[in-house]
Formats: structure tokens, sequence, C-alpha cells
């Protein structure tokens, strides 16, 4: 009898060694699962936030040429309505602006690295310049509303920013955002 009963504690034993495996191994797969996915979001929120960052520096860079042609003594910014034409320099590439007529669109698109990350990035920007003397200009014609009034001149730039190269645009991986700025 009593050997009998030794056969069916080793037994029981080994079922429960069994049970608890199994349910220390799902507790390990679910950790590892909640990791992979916190992994995952962490990388595309940190692709989020450098296309979110590659549009300002767009912005930022737009103005700067805007309000050094106002402070540098030129009459206006670079960017103005017939504006005579002038380089202006962004993330070390020079780009030709200036010339435009009211409303019209004056693009740079820009390849750069992200000191930051090391990776190659890409801003595409559009500068638009509104300003009618005698009459209020609609700027509804590029997607933002309101008018510009008579005699003041508003200017609208439009950033994208990628966080790949502009080669790589098309890519599933690629993130874009837009930021707007209009004064």
């Amino acid at each position: 009898m009593n050997k009998t009963n030794t056969q069916q504690q080793r037994g029981f034993t080994l079922l429960l060694a069994i049970m608890v495996s199994g349910i220390v191994v799902a507790i390990g797969m679910s950790l590892l699962s909640i990791s992979l996915k916190q992994f995952k979001i962490a990388s595309i929120l940190h692709d989020s936030e450098t296309a979110f960052q590659v549009a300002n520096a767009g912005v930022e860079c737009m103005r700067y040429w805007d309000i050094a042609g106002e402070a540098g003594g030129k009459e206006g910014g670079y960017f103005d309505v017939g504006a005579p034409s002038s380089m202006i320099e962004c993330f070390g590439e020079s780009r030709n602006a200036g010339g435009a007529s009211n409303g019209q669109e004056q693009n740079f698109e820009f390849a750069w690295t992200n000191s930051g990350s090391g990776i190659e990035v890409c801003t595409d920007v559009s500068i638009y310049k509104f300003f009618d003397a005698a009459n209020p200009t609609s700027m509804s014609s590029i997607g933002v509303p309101g008018t510009c009034p008579a005699g003041v001149e508003c200017t609208v730039i439009q950033s994208r920013g990628y966080n790949r190269a502009c080669s790589e645009r098309d890519s599933a991986r690629t993130v874009e955002r837009e930021l707007v700025f209009r004064y």
C-alpha cells in the first residue's frame, strides 16, 4: 500500500510541475508580447516626433528668411509679393526665392541629416504671400480660411516634415506631419 501511494504522489508532483511551468511560460509570453507592443509604440512615437520636428524646422527657416529680409534693410521680406529674386539657405542647402505674385506658392524641398538622430530627413515647405493694397484677398484657394485685409500683407507657411529621406517618402514606414503657420 505504501508503494502505490508513493507512485501516485510522484504522478501528482509531475502534473503539478507541468502546470506550474505552463503558467510561468504563459506569464512570460504575455510579458514578452506586452514589451514588444510597447517597443513598437515607442518606435512609432519617435518617428512621429521626428516628422513633427522636421516640419517645425521648415517653418522656422521660412520665418527666419521672411523676417531677415525685413530686418536686413531689404524692402520687405525675401518672399514678398514682387520681391526681387534672392538666395536663401536652409539646412545647408541654398534655394532661389522671391518674385512670386499675390497668393502664388513658393515651394522648397530640403533633404538634410537630423543632427539628433543622424538619419536623413525631408522637409517640403511652401510659403504664400497675400497682399492687395485696394481689396481684401481670400486665402481659401490654398485651404486656409479667412481673408487678408486690404493693405495688409499676410503670410501662410505650410511645412511637411518626413522622418525619412525625400527619396523614401512613398515608403510604408514614412511618417508625415504638417504644420500650417499664418501671420
